[in-house]
Parts: structure tokens; sequence; C-alpha cells
């Protein structure tokens, strides 16, 4: 007969260092997360929270070890009270435009916020690090 039990490992050395407390906490934490609690759920607006938007984080950087690559990485939120998340990158190279990808990104996100709702989103905000007015009218076109 098979038992499912949730665990934890932890070493004994982590459990003898300064910090006990603090420790514990985050052990207690993982655990909560390993059995599908949330841990964390930002204060988002009323008026945002039930209306169906879709917030979108995209960061790009060079790669340290290819330096003829780029990387997209992003994160989604896949459902109304933005407690849950969708997250991928993508790597591409560096004298290609970005926004062949961009375009990839907003579709990757609206179809696992599809999937988690069965809807679509009403709304879709798009966060980027340095953004240029260029890039904002690429990401609204997409």
């Amino acid at each position: 007969m098979d038992i499912e039990k949730n665990s934890q490992v932890t070493l004994t050395s982590t459990l003898q260092k300064k910090g006990f407390n603090s420790i514990m906490t985050k052990i207690l934490l993982q655990m909560a997360a390993k059995v599908g609690n949330k841990l964390w759920v930002p204060k988002v607006p009323a008026k945002v929270l039930n209306s169906g938007v879709l917030m979108i984080g995209i960061e790009s950087y060079g790669d340290q070890t290819d330096k003829s690559m780029n990387i997209l990485s992003f994160c989604g939120n896949t459902n109304k009270e933005c407690s849950a998340f969708y997250s991928n990158y993508i790597i591409y190279p560096k004298n290609d435009h970005s926004k062949t990808y961009m375009t990839k990104i907003v579709f990757e996100c609206v179809n696992e916020y599809l999937t988690a709702n069965h809807s679509p989103p009403q709304d879709i905000i798009i966060i980027k690090n340095g953004s240029t007015k260029y890039d904002n009218k690429l990401a609204v076109q997409a």
C-alpha cells in the first residue's frame, strides 16, 4: 500500500546555523507551498482584481555565456487574483529584432491565462525594462 507523505529534507548543519527561527520559517513556507498554499497574494486594486487583466513582465539582457545571444525572460499572471504565474524565457540572436519574440511571449502568456481561466483576458498590461516608445508601439501592435 502506498501512502503519500509530504516531506522536507533539511541538513543538520543548516539547523545548527544562527537564525534558527528564520530558517524554520523558510522551511515551513517551502512545505506550505508544496501542498498548494498560496504564500503571497499581492494587493491588487479592486478595479483590476476581477476584471480579467493579464499582466506580463518582461526582462531582457545579454547572454553572459554566449555574447552573440540575448535573453528575454517573462512572467504573466494566470489567475484574476494575480497570485498564480506562468514564466519562461527565450534566447535569440543579438542581431535579431525582439518584435517577433515579444509577439510570441504575449501569445504564450495569453494561452496560459486562457487555459487556466477558460476565457481570454479582458486587458493586457505589459511591463518591460528599458521600454522605449518604439517597443511599446510594437507590443500594442502584437
